[in-house]
């Protein structure tokens, strides 16, 4: 029963935050996304599926294929409004953020460095574990109606 509580927690958790963000998402105005953060979702999109693509013997034309696109610019094109949504996701946290003076423990900062620095490097572990805060920030503080 423990694996069951404890998946419920966070099934919670995360459905709770992810109303939290979609609320501020939604109540949000943007003048403009700076290129820098949706430039980085590209470079990740298209490095993941590079590798997926490699461990199948593909290019990644071959693999949009098999994903139903005609090549890759069409894949990732596909997903311009999902790179939209991270990059305004973390603006809205960073200026959280600012706004309330929120900045991750030095323990937090090294926790998301061993976890995201190697793979994604060390500004993106820093930024993970802003959003961390933040998000448990928000929980502790909002009500989502």
């Amino acid at each position: 029963m423990p694996c069951a509580a404890t998946f419920n927690d966070a099934l919670y958790a995360t459905n709770y935050e992810n109303a939290i963000v979609d609320y501020l998402m939604s109540n949000s105005t943007f003048k403009e996304l700076p290129s820098e953060i949706t430039n980085y979702y590209i470079r990740m999109f298209l490095n993941y599926y590079n590798q997926y693509a490699t461990a199948y013997g593909m290019d990644l034309n071959a693999f949009a294929q098999t994903q139903g696109y005609t090549d890759a610019d069409a894949m990732l094109a596909a997903s311009d409004a999902y790179f939209e949504h991270l990059a305004k996701q973390d603006l809205i946290l960073q200026a959280v953020a600012e706004t309330k003076s929120l900045a991750p423990t030095q323990e937090e900062l090294d926790d998301a460095k061993s976890t995201y620095a190697d793979t994604y490097g060390e500004n993106r572990a820093h930024l993970n574990a802003l959003q961390s805060c933040v998000l448990d920030w928000l929980e502790e503080n909002s009500t989502v109606a």
